[in-house]
């Protein structure tokens, strides 16, 4: 998909006729992780213009500010996500992981019981829990929320 991102394009207003598909995201989620990141920025840009409010695209903002090296930034994004969407455990998630890789496993550990508070029954935020209790050398209670993946959902 090409945009005319240039300000005789944006003039035009065709950008708010943009209908996003999900390609878009997958592509830029794919793009990331292969780390071709230059080339996320224009699916990704296309994702976001088209609908502000998915919390996907900010979850691949906040992934292509992390494998650039800024992780406060990335930080930023999740958490405005996580207020953009209180109801969606996966942003807690998302959150809860950045945190984990900057070392601040006592927020990480908060957006995990968060995302528990939201759905008792995500088997993903167990299981994220569990590793940053393991991580931190609580094996007790590390293997509680382990034993709670076991009964719970995969998302």
């Amino acid at each position: 998909m090409k945009i005319d991102l240039t300000p005789g394009g944006l003039k035009k207003g065709n950008i708010f006729a943009l209908k996003l598909k999900n390609n878009e995201i997958i592509n830029t989620r794919n793009l990331i992780r292969d780390g071709r990141v230059s080339e996320a920025v224009i699916p990704m840009i296309s994702a976001l213009l088209a609908e502000p409010k998915n919390p996907d695209t900010y979850q691949n903002f906040s992934d292509f500010f992390e494998l650039n090296g800024e992780i406060e930034t990335a930080i930023s994004i999740a958490k405005a996500s996580v207020k953009l969407h209180p109801k969606n455990p996966k942003m807690n998630i998302n959150l809860a992981e950045k945190y984990i890789r900057n070392n601040q496993t006592r927020e990480a550990i908060e957006c995990c019981k968060a995302a528990i508070k939201i759905n008792v029954r995500s088997g993903h935020a167990w299981a994220v829990l569990g590793e940053i209790y393991w991580i931190t050398g609580r094996v007790k209670e590390s293997f509680e929320c382990f034993q709670e993946v076991v009964f719970t959902e995969s998302s």
